[in-house]
């Protein structure tokens, strides 16, 4: 068992009781391994979708109204 004062977050997600400690008791929030591997896996798709130019909705375009709008490379990285 986990000591109270951390609470892991784990590609199975969280307990009301891990929502509880780090609301109330302030725990520390720890990415488990599992979830660092998840985010650098889907950090390089978005690179590579970056890299082929494609129209990507909120990565290489705008968001809402501006789905249609295209983000310049330069801007990119800002977005």
């Amino acid at each position: 068992m986990e000591p109270a004062h951390i609470v892991y977050l784990r590609k199975s997600g969280l307990t009301i009781d891990d929502v509880v400690r780090v609301a109330r008791e302030h725990a520390k929030v720890v990415l488990a391994d599992e979830m660092v591997e998840l985010i650098n896996t889907s950090r390089r798709m978005v690179d590579q979708m970056i890299a082929e130019q494609r129209v990507v909705y909120g990565i290489t375009t705008g968001f809402g109204k501006f789905a249609t709008v295209p983000i310049g490379p330069q801007d990119i990285q800002d977005l």
